[in-house]
């Protein structure tokens, strides 16, 4: 997921002109529920409150991933790069769920694109990883219920970071359980160094 990539490129908005050739034009980000239970299970309760970049080596998702949100490029010094989504899975099959995973593919310019995204990833880049994002406690969805994640992405001058909840619904659409927001307030967040 491009973390700050809004963030970085405000600055050099003051030098643009007409003829400045923006890399990369567009990216979009995508999350999908993941069960990681060899990951989830190193994590101290602490860090189940934040995210990583990691290389999810085991785990296992039978869910399709879905857009949140797409930046482009030139961006205005007045645009707002915070964003909010809420996307829904339906479960096919009981499974024990450990948060989700958080991938990006972006148009560098023209045609030339690349993407870490589960359904279309690009062998060639096999150093860039996903961010994973952990729930406060394993989840065992039944099947036919729904998975809802919401997630927000907060921007400041000074800070970029992730809150997220789930929502698991029963076949009726009945609430079986809401989480509580992880990492509320940014307690993980990426620092934004100031021009000087």
């Amino acid at each position: 997921m491009p973390q700050v990539g809004p963030a970085v490129t405000l600055p050099p908005l003051r030098n643009a002109t007409q003829k400045t050739i923006w890399i990369p034009q567009t990216y979009s980000t995508f999350i999908r529920p993941i069960s990681t239970h060899a990951l989830y299970h190193q994590l101290a309760l602490p860090e189940k409150q934040s995210y990583f970049t990691v290389n999810l080596a085991q785990f296992y998702s039978p869910f399709h991933s879905q857009k949140i949100w797409e930046f482009s490029h030139p961006l205005h010094p007045a645009d707002d790069l915070s964003r909010k989504a809420a996307v829904s899975w339906r479960v096919e099959e009981e499974m024990l769920v450990h948060g989700f995973e958080g991938t990006f593919d972006c148009r560098l310019l023209g045609r030339a694109y690349f993407s870490i995204v589960a359904e279309n990833k690009d062998k060639d880049f096999y150093s860039w990883f996903p961010l994973y994002f952990a729930f406060l406690e394993e989840e065992l969805l039944p099947k036919g219920s729904q998975l809802t994640v919401e997630i927000t992405r907060t921007s400041t001058e000074q800070r970029v970071w992730y809150e997220w909840r789930y929502l698991i619904a029963d076949g009726e659409g009945g609430v079986l359980k809401c989480s509580e927001w992880h990492n509320k307030n940014g307690k993980t967040a990426i620092d934004l160094v100031a021009e000087e």
